[in-house]
């Protein structure tokens, strides 16, 4: 894991993931407990939010594409973990810092 190198955006360019897949279907509890997990850390990750919400869609009908791309965000979640938003009651309210991931 030392030459590990992360993603450089939490979702590939491009690709299109659907319901109407013809993957195999994966264990609904392993996906649906990392997309739940994923889901909480949008509110410190903003830069995932939309890529979390479109895999959390196929919570009913999960298939091996839509388990890739959450991996994939985990992948980058992994490598990106010194990224985040610290809220706090003592904090001004002023913008601290601003990136655009585009």
């Amino acid at each position: 894991m030392e030459d590990y190198k992360p993603p450089p955006s939490p979702f590939l360019s491009g690709v299109k993931i659907s319901a109407t897949c013809t993957s195999p279907e994966v264990d609904a509890i392993l996906y649906r407990q990392p997309v739940g997990k994923l889901l909480y850390l949008t509110h410190t990750r903003p830069n995932i939010s939309f890529v979390v919400g479109l895999i959390a869609w196929f919570m009913q009908n999960q298939h091996e594409s839509h388990w890739k791309a959450a991996k994939r965000i985990l992948h980058y979640v992994h490598g990106t973990v010194q990224f985040w938003i610290h809220y706090s009651a003592e904090a001004s309210p002023l913008l601290v810092r601003f990136t655009d991931y585009d």
